[in-house]
């Protein structure tokens, strides 16, 4: 996953005092505070060269802010500006603190402006600026009445030094409260602005992923459609065309003694023989390694029917991404292939048995049935995702029925292999529909018992002999306000992550929690595998796992589902954990108080 980056505001370094103590007010804002020199009476600082210091060490995500006045900088193009740079240029620097009505009648009244920081360096500014007292009092006298201090209340010698300065130039002095109000506003509102522009990217990159897994189920749905008279390649070759945007697809079939059948897009001559060398070199280059190629096997029970080869990602950085979803379609690819030898060997034995021509003939016309019903599905997925899957496993299993009393010991594996992957397929919608439904569906708030949910969710695992079992702890939860079915959900996946990922002799999950501030702080702890530090945030995205499907069944959804769950109650959940060590969950849900505000 991608870091998000920082949110960077620069101000002038006479403001800095506000903005801090603004920050430290408002714990809640992601911004960070840099500020750059105070140009006051020197030449204006082409903005280019201010940029060059302020962006010198930021990163590609970051995001910055600069506030200043015409005093400071010459007005620049947009087009100008560093990537991620947005520049607030207002008339006087005050009105980042004052209202711009009051600065404006004050200096027409004759009014020279000050700040606490200008305040507290007015000393090195009039010897700077080369003036003695005498020369001091010319200039100021000249060009102002009195000498108005905008208090912040951010400095307690502020108004002492207001004196001594007041007394230096030989003008009179005035305070004019103005607060911090009108600067934690601005403040606000541009870190509200930046999580805005997040949340759209994190939108943007959902959909994307949403699309893609769209997608590929429709082509799936083709690729079961493979009969012994069918080429596979112009389906595989879309659906990687597509979903990887590559220079080139290659892609190698392998019949029952070895020999190869090639073919790539752009058409060209394939060497086999080298891509079978860069099948067995690609164990030693990890799947989350950036790159421009990728090389994966279609395999089906340790047999394999085929080698497909991506090269040339347009997008060398998603390489682990598409290696992740290459391996998950490998996998229903291979099951196309299977079927389509499956299918040769059918029409092999028709010829073959003459005796059993009929029901032979039967079963093709059930098979070349099946296969218009799955392209029926598959044009149907986009729109319903649910029920074509529901609809692939009954009819494997009334087809399992219908043949058999004809079926061999590899036909009847190839039968329970349909229908487990048909099966993972229709899991895999179901998640991604409920992820969906995770982030759309409409909020009912009511008070929760947390302890009954807790005991409900024990029960529910306890009755499944299936599921996975262990010792569930808690201890005195409270009642808060959510809704009900997302927050059962959300202690269900937690509380079953914590016994699924787990080689205890003991498996054990506690649920605790503690109070403040208007919300409740839940940690749920097992004493499971745990993970290294490095795929904390790996865990938390959708559809990304760390254990094979083999080993531990599963869409690699649940934890997705559980970021969304508690984001949509405005809360936040985070993990501790090490390898061996097991995992701690902790997450933020309103209490109920929040609920009666309301």
């Amino acid at each position: 996953m991608k870091s998000e980056g920082k949110n960077l505001l620069a101000v002038c370094a006479h403001f800095r005092r506000e903005v801090q103590q603004v920050l430290e007010e408002e714990s809640g804002l992601n911004v960070e505070l840099v500020s750059f020199p105070a140009y006051c009476g020197h030449p204006k600082v082409y903005f280019t060269q201010a940029m060059e210091r302020l962006t010198g060490n930021l990163a590609q995500n970051d995001q910055l802010a600069v506030v200043c006045s015409a005093c400071c900088f010459e007005p620049v193009a947009d087009n100008e500006q560093p990537m991620g740079c947005e520049t607030f240029r207002l008339e006087q620097c005050f009105h980042l603190v004052a209202n711009p009505t009051l600065v404006d009648a004050l200096v027409e009244q004759g009014a020279y402006l000050v700040t606490p920081g200008w305040l507290e360096s007015w000393k090195s500014r009039i010897e700077e600026w080369g003036f003695d007292q005498e020369g001091a009092q010319d200039f100021f006298q000249e060009s102002a009445r009195r000498i108005v201090h905008l208090d912040t209340n951010v400095s307690d010698d502020a108004g002492k030094q207001l004196v001594e300065f007041g007394d230096f130039v030989g003008l009179p002095t005035e305070t004019v409260p103005v607060g911090l109000e009108r600067l934690r506003s601005f403040v606000v509102k541009t870190s509200l602005a930046w999580e805005l522009k997040k949340e759209k990217q994190r939108r943007l990159r959902a959909e994307q992923r949403v699309s893609e897994l769209s997608m590929a189920v429709e082509v799936m749905g083709e690729v079961a459609s493979i009969t012994a008279d069918s080429k596979p390649w112009e389906r595989i070759f879309d659906l990687f065309l597509a979903l990887c945007a590559p220079r080139r697809v290659v892609c190698v079939l392998l019949d029952d003694e070895g020999n190869a059948d090639a073919m790539s897009i752009p058409d060209g001559p394939v060497d086999v023989e080298s891509v079978r060398s860069r099948l067995e070199d690609s164990s030693s280059v990890p799947d989350s390694k950036p790159g421009e190629d990728f090389i994966i096997p279609l395999a089906l029970n340790e047999e394999l029917l085929g080698i497909l080869a991506v090269e040339g990602l347009a997008f060398p950085q998603f390489r682990p991404h598409y290696v992740n979803l290459g391996r998950s379609l490998s996998r229903v690819l291979a099951l196309g292939l299977a079927n389509r030898k499956a299918a040769s060997q059918l029409h092999t034995s028709i010829h073959e048995l003459e005796a059993a021509r009929g029901e032979l003939s039967a079963a093709l016309e059930e098979l070349e049935r099946s296969n218009k019903d799955l392209e029926a599905f598959a044009y149907l997925a986009s729109h319903d995702l649910q029920a074509p899957a529901r609809r692939i496993v009954s009819f494997v299993k009334l087809l399992r029925a219908n043949l058999e009393s004809n079926l061999d010991e590899d036909c009847d594996r190839l039968f329970t292999f349909v229908e487990n992957e048909a099966s993972q397929m229709r899991a895999l919608i179901q998640d991604l529909l409920q992820f969906s439904r995770a982030g759309r569906a409409n909020l009912k708030l009511v008070p929760l018992d947390v302890e009954e949910i807790v005991a409900a969710v024990a029960k529910r695992m306890k009755d499944d002999p299936a599921g996975p079992q262990g010792a569930i702890e808690r201890k005195e939860l409270p009642t808060i306000s959510g809704d009900r079915t997302q927050i059962s959900q959300l202690f269900q996946n937690l509380i079953e992550n914590g016994l699924k990922y787990n080689r205890s002799d003991a498996p054990k999950v506690s649920v605790s929690s503690r109070t403040g501030d208007g919300i409740w702080h839940f940690t749920i702890t097992d004493n499971g595998l745990g993970i290294p530090e490095q795929h904390f945030a790996t865990v938390l995205e959708p559809f990304r796992r760390l254990h094979s499907g083999g080993a531990y069944p599963g869409t690699g959804v649940g934890l997705a589902i559980c970021v969304k769950v508690v984001e949509r109650h405005n809360g936040r959940l985070w993990l501790e954990s090490a390898p061996g060590g097991g995992m701690k969950f902790h997450f933020t849900l309103p209490a109920l108080d929040s609920l009666l505000q309301q």
